[in-house]
C-alpha cells in the first residue's frame, strides 16, 4: 500500500499517550491497522529540507487519526509549539509503567521523561532511568519511594526543574559515596544504620541468587532514591545554594561545591 493509497482517516485509532515519542505512536498505529510502519511515516510527513529529511505534519496526522492538533501536541512532546524546555528531559525514549501503558494498545510504548518522574505514584511502580529497557519493579513494599516523588515533585514546583535537579543528583552523589565507603570504628551509628537499610533494599529488589537476570543499575539508584531526595530538600532550601557568593563545600564529595544555577522557563511536565 503506497502513501496515496492509504484510508483518509485510519480504521483504528487510539489516542497517544502522554511524554509519548512520534514513532512510538505511530508504530503502534501501524500495528492496530495492519499498516506499513515507514509508508504511514510518509504519509504524516513533509519534506524538510529535501526528501531524505522529513518532519511530522501535525495537521496530516489529525486528520488521519481524528484527533485535534492540539490534543496531539499536548500528549506529544516533538509536536508542541513552541517546543518543550529539552534539558528537563531524559535524553533516550523508556518504556514506563506497565500498568499505565496497557490502557494504550497496539504495542511497547516509548515515552521521553523528564527527570524528575522516578516512580508512578498511581501504581507504584519504578520508572528511574533505566539502564535496560524494560519495566521497573513493583515498590509496594516500599511506600517511602512513593513518599519521595511527591516530595521530588514538591522541589521542582517550588524551585524549578534545574534547581531540583542538581540538589537530588548531589544527593545520589552523597549517598553512594557514602554506601561505598569502608565502615570503620570511628563510623557513627546513624550512618552505619542507613548503610544497612540501603543493603536490604537492594536485596529486596535484587534477590539473592537472581543478580544475572533482576540486576540493573538503576534499581540501585531506587534504593537510596528516598534519602537522596531527603537530602536535595535540605539543599535545595540554603540560602546559598545556586547563590552568588562563596557556596558552602560538600566534605563528602572531595569539597566539591554546590552547584550553581539560574531558573529557567519551567516546562509543561
Amino acid at each position: 500500500m503506497t502513501p496515496a493509497a492509504l484510508p483518509r482517516r485510519l480504521t483504528i485509532t487510539a489516542p497517544s499517550a502522554h511524554h509519548e515519542t512520534v514513532a512510538s505512536y505511530l508504530a503502534r498505529l501501524a500495528a492496530l491497522n495492519s499498516l506499513d510502519g515507514d509508508e504511514l511515516w510518509l504519509r504524516i510527513s513533509a519534506p524538510d529540507p529535501t526528501p531524505s529529511r522529513r518532519t511530522v505534519d501535525i495537521r496530516q496526522l489529525a486528520a488521519l487519526t481524528g484527533r485535534p492538533a492540539g490534543h496531539l501536541a499536548g500528549a506529544l512532546l516533538e509536536l508542541r509549539d513552541p517546543p518543550p524546555a529539552w534539558p528537563a528531559f531524559r535524553h533516550n525514549p523508556q518504556v514506563g509503567c506497565p500498568r499505565c501503558d496497557a490502557r494504550h494498545p497496539g504495542g511497547p510504548v516509548y515515552r521521553l521523561l523528564p527527570h524528575h518522574r522516578y516512580a508512578c505514584t498511581r501504581h507504584h511502580r519504578w520508572i528511574g532511568p533505566p539502564d535496560v529497557n524494560r519495566p521497573g519493579p513493583d515498590t509496594s513494599a516500599f511506600p517511602a519511594i512513593t513518599t519521595a516523588q511527591r516530595r521530588h515533585l514538591a522541589l521542582v514546583r517550588r524551585h524549578g526543574w534545574a534547581a531540583a535537579y542538581d540538589a537530588v543528583l548531589t544527593g545520589f552523589m552523597i549517598c553512594g559515596h557514602l554506601w561505598d565507603k569502608r565502615p570503620d570504628d570511628d563510623e557513627p551509628p546513624v550512618r552505619r544504620l542507613m548503610r544497612i537499610k540501603w543493603d536490604v533494599h537492594a536485596l529486596t529488589l535484587i534477590p539473592e541468587g537472581a543478580e544475572r537476570t533482576a540486576f540493573t543499575a538503576s534499581l540501585l539508584f531506587a534504593a537510596i532514591y528516598p534519602d537522596a531526595v531527603a537530602i536535595a530538600a535540605i539543599l535545595v532550601e540554603h540560602p546559598e545554594f545556586g547563590g552568588d557568593s562563596i557556596l558552602p563545600r560538600c566534605s563528602c564529595l572531595g569539597g566539591g561545591r554546590l552547584p550553581r544555577y539560574r531558573r529557567l522557563a519551567e516546562p509543561r511536565v
